[in-house]
């Protein structure tokens, strides 16, 4: 039965049976905790867990954004280590976060550990998250619990209980919910490209006078400067801003422009991104810069830019690469998991009176007229699996499905339901 089928994460008490502890050929635990923390794990590991590798992320980048790519790239080096090794048995990878603040979005991590055991299967890869209180011996003692159970890749420590994350499927009888209203004004960024168009299209025809604001980072061709005023016709004012969404100033300015031309901003629509796949291996710290660039630190800009913004929705646009990992796509992985990651982030600032409007972040397949394409053998290799691309009617659907569910990250898959 081909169809679409949506998930969501759930975290859902689980203890650790007791199995003893495997042995592993190498061990690495990585840091992404502040510096002075950092330094009392270090000093317990050194004791607690002799011979294990220990790296702590480099939390002097600058905000949030920098200190995300900062851990991306010193574990894509640390990964690229221990691929050079070629273990023959397994290696134990543990990401030590925050479990809550913006700190938590480091789970984010997760896709790029499970895009490293796609492209290596001896690699185990664990995210979990502990509370500012958890002394370094308790973290260092569960860090060794955990490592006795390899199946749970998300966990994290709330209130004494320990948690894992798993996936359920988001129910059939949740009702759609259009987020678009009748003169509202909309920020698309990577607007321009073709998931973009396909949902500045849809809101011009599901709410009336409604201005859309698409911004790329490339000036318009005649193809797509066709595409807009085909937009126009359907009653919608339309603008094109050429910007850059890493560059924080530029996405400042933005933000202020519209506020003045247009009076306000009703929602946002994060769609930018580019791909510079290849192999871990074979990654670059430039390339994974790249990759990471509009993702990350657009959506924080887009973020800080609107804080004081009466937005009644912000929607992140992911990958399932962010959720499930995806051979070639380390870097791009990681950059989605951060948008899940961040949503869940802003809605905890939303129910504290720090923000306006609910965020959602949707980890999409591949679309039959997205904007992203892949080579007939990716193409072949995912249907073999029962995967396929999403056609635009179910992936709009899809949207107001996940726009319903009362998650603030939803997965799309598309294909043989039954198999995926």
């Amino acid at each position: 039965r081909a169809g679409t089928l949506l998930v969501k994460q759930d975290w859902r008490e689980e203890e650790i049976e007791e199995r003893g502890e495997p042995i592993y050929a190498q061990r690495w635990v990585v840091l992404c905790e502040e510096p002075d923390r950092a330094r009392a794990l270090e000093d317990e590991i050194a004791r607690s867990l002799p011979g294990s590798r220990c790296v702590a992320v480099d939390m002097t980048a600058g905000g949030i954004a920098a200190r995300y790519e900062a851990a991306v790239q010193q574990i894509l080096a640390g990964l690229q280590e221990i691929f050079e090794t070629r273990p023959r048995s397994d290696v134990l990878v543990q990401v030590v976060t925050p479990a809550s603040g913006d700190g938590a979005v480091f789970a984010g991590l997760s896709g790029l550990l499970r895009t490293a055991r796609l492209e290596q299967p001896k690699l185990i890869g664990q995210i979990i998250g502990f509370d500012a209180a958890e002394p370094a011996a308790g973290v260092v003692a569960k860090l060794r619990e955990n490592a006795g159970a390899p199946q749970d890749e998300e966990v994290r420590y709330a209130g004494g209980e320990r948690l894992v994350g798993k996936w359920s499927e988001v129910p059939a009888d949740v009702n759609d919910e259009i987020p678009w209203r009748d003169g509202g004004v909309y920020l698309l960024t990577g607007g321009a490209g073709g998931l973009g168009l396909i949902f500045a299209k849809e809101i011009a025809e599901q709410a009336k006078d409604t201005v859309l604001v698409l911004t790329g980072r490339s000036e318009l061709t005649e193809a797509k400067q066709a595409a807009l005023e085909s937009l126009q016709q359907l009653g919608a004012r339309v603008v094109y801003r050429r910007v850059d969404v890493s560059d924080r100033a530029a996405v400042l300015e933005l933000v202020s422009g519209i506020k003045e031309q247009f009076g306000g901003l009703t929602g946002i629509v994060h769609g930018a991104g580019v791909l510079r796949d290849s192999f871990i291996m074979n990654k670059t710290a430039a390339d994974a810069s790249a990759v990471i660039a509009p993702k990350v630190a657009g959506v924080v800009n887009l973020d800080e830019a609107t804080r004081d913004c009466a937005l009644e929705c912000m929607i992140l646009f992911g990958s399932a690469s962010g959720a499930f990992g995806n051979v070639g796509q380390a870097d791009y992985a990681a950059a989605n998991g951060f948008l899940d990651a961040y949503a869940s982030y802003r809605n905890e600032l939303m129910r504290a009176g720090r923000r306006r409007g609910r965020t959602l972040s949707i980890d999409w397949p591949l679309w039959q007229d997205g904007g992203m394409q892949v080579d007939a053998a990716v193409l072949q290799a995912q249907r073999s699996r029962g995967i396929a691309p999403l056609t635009t009617a179910n992936g709009l659907a899809a949207f107001y499905r996940a726009n319903g569910a009362a998650a603030s990250r939803v997965v799309v898959m598309s294909g043989e339901v039954e198999r995926l």
